[in-house]
């Protein structure tokens, strides 16, 4: 499953025509904003395995691992598939498209940016749209 060269386009059904940072109330902060704050504030710097590496160690507050810890945590954790961002509240709900350049790293953009814009018209690109809000 690891997408390369390939843009998650916004949902069909998408709410929104234009971005919206993701929030919430809860007391845990939820997956899909861990996420985003670090595809916004990394672009490019996470693959789909890194991705979900990172956001669990972040998700499940385990603060600092030794490396042994970290490796047992990635096999553990790459033992089993993890939904793509197709399925993520990001790519279905807040407007945003998920970039996977061609090493496989991964870029979160706004609909409305001119980024977005021109990788929907790049025929080099895959579009793979996110899936739908509504069955």
């Amino acid at each position: 499953m690891p997408y390369k060269n390939t843009l998650i386009t916004i949902a069909k059904d998408s709410p929104v025509d234009v971005s919206e940072t993701p929030t919430s109330t809860r007391e845990n902060t939820p997956m899909h904003i861990i996420v985003h704050e670090l595809l916004l504030g990394n672009p490019y710097g996470h693959n789909h395995e890194q991705l979900v590496f990172e956001s669990h160690i972040i998700h499940k507050k385990l603060g600092e691992l030794t490396r042994e810890e970290k490796e047992v945590l990635w096999a553990k954790l790459t033992k089993r598939t993890h939904p793509c961002l197709r399925t993520s509240p990001l790519t279905k709900k807040y407007g945003y498209g998920a970039h996977y350049d061609a090493v496989g790293n991964i870029a979160l953009y706004p609909v409305e940016s001119m980024v977005y814009k021109k990788f929907v018209k790049d025929r080099e690109i895959e579009k793979i749209p996110a899936m739908n809000n509504k069955k």
